[in-house]
Order: C-alpha cells, then structure tokens, then sequence
C-alpha cells in the first residue's frame, strides 16, 4: 500500500497543487527545483530524476551519495555534494558543487568548495551570484551562508545568528527578496532572512527535503514518506502561496 493515497491534480494557473513522483527510491528526497518549462528535477541522495508537472519521470540517473539540495539554472542542474563526512571537523568534509545537464542528467562540470567544511548540503542562485549552506558541527550556535561567483570563485561568508541547529542548513531559496532556509528540528523549521541575509524569523514550517520557487507567486515544499511495502520512499511536492507563508512569520 502507498503511503501517499492517490489523488486527482488541481490545476489553478496551470500549475497542479500537488506533484507525486513517480517511483520509489531507497534514499530520501533532499531537494527539488523547476524551470520555466513545467519540469521538476528531485534529488534522492544518490540519484537524479526529472519529471514533468505531473510526476512522470522523463529521465533518471544514478549519483553518487551524498547529493544534496539542486537548483535549475540555464538549462543546467548545480547541486550541494559532500563525498566526506558531515556535521564533524574540516578534515573530515569533501564539499563540491556538481552541474549536470538538465536534459540528459549528464554530468558536465564539478566544483571543489572547501569553505563548506562541514558538508556541502544546500545551493541556490540569485541577483548573479551562488549561495551555498551545509552541515554544521555539534556545539556551534550560529550557521554560515557562502557566497560563490558563476565559476564559483569564493566571494563572500555570512554568519546566521541561528543558535545551533541539528546538521545546519538543508533546503534554500530566495523568493520576492527573502531567503527561506530549511532546518531539521523537533519539529522541522524554516528561517527566514531578508535579501540581505538578516535573520527575520523562524516557523515552524517544513521546507527541510526540498523547496523551490515556483510560478505566480507560488513555492513548491518537498517532502517523502517510507513505504514498507514497498521499501523505499514516495516523493511530492505541493504549492503553497508565497505572502501567506510569508505573513505567518
């Protein structure tokens, strides 16, 4: 039995308020994104699928682990990768930025990112430039955003007066000049910043497995539950309206 029911899709703007992906899979979904062109792209930990806006999988690749967070960007995939151990001392962390075709799912570039020395675990792209975020080791109270240029020279580090947070930053998006962040917690939460990377708030919302702007002032929130039956994990993402997340901070 799927975990997720099977569900009709409403369409309001030609957008469907909820995506199921299609398949199963043996590691958990840790970020989404879309194009203009209604295709979704899933990051399972050690694969890669694109989908178009009704789940259907158009192509799927095998990745090493661990991929993380991806966003979609000029016909191209960019996604946070630790190939080291996270959450644990610099030594221990191998943080690269991948880039894949968005078509064929092929790998064409990578990026070594040692500033992340806790993981690589999250990547968007705004006003010209990437923002990277990842792991964070026991006993720190504040989290660290790094900024990077198109071929990813560092430019830039931003210290989040967070308080400490269980394995740091896992999702980011910028949307209408605020950056949302997605935490792991009991329960898991979204930060809240503005274009500036001041801290604003926090809400108990979660954006921990994917979050992604989407169209008409609308975002996409992921998530996945185990299917016992059918040993692996069941994807969706579903649309939310922007201002009214945004008022409930």
């Amino acid at each position: 039995m799927l975990l997720f029911s099977s569900c009709s899709m409403f369409f309001i703007d030609e957008e469907p308020e909820i995506i199921e992906c299609e398949g199963v899979y043996s590691m958990h979904l840790q970020g989404i994104s879309i194009n203009s062109k209604g295709d979704m792209f899933w990051s399972w930990t050690n694969e890669l699928v694109r989908t178009n806006m009704q789940g259907e999988i158009q192509k799927k690749v095998k990745v090493s682990e661990h991929h993380g967070d991806v966003f979609y960007k000029d016909e191209q995939l960019f996604v946070a990768v630790n190939l080291g151990e996270f959450n644990k001392s610099a030594a221990e962390a191998d943080s690269w930025v991948f880039v894949y075709d968005a078509n064929s799912l092929k790998e064409i570039a990578r990026y070594s990112i040692p500033e992340l020395i806790y993981g690589a675990g999250t990547i968007s792209f705004h006003d010209g430039k990437f923002i990277v975020a990842g792991g964070l080791a026991s006993g720190i109270t504040e989290n660290y955003l790094y900024e990077y240029s198109k071929d990813f020279s560092f430019l830039k580090g931003y210290t989040i007066p967070s308080g400490f947070i269980l394995m740091g930053i896992q999702t980011s998006v910028n949307v209408n000049g605020y950056w949302l962040l997605g935490c792991y917690g009991d329960p898991n939460f979204t930060l809240l910043l503005d274009n500036e990377f001041q801290l604003i708030g926090r809400k108990d919302l979660d954006t921990s497995l994917g979050i992604a702007n989407s169209f008409n002032n609308k975002i996409l929130i992921g998530t996945n539950n185990y299917s016992e039956d059918l040993k692996g994990f069941i994807g969706r993402a579903t649309s939310y309206n922007f201002d009214k997340i945004l008022g409930e901070f």
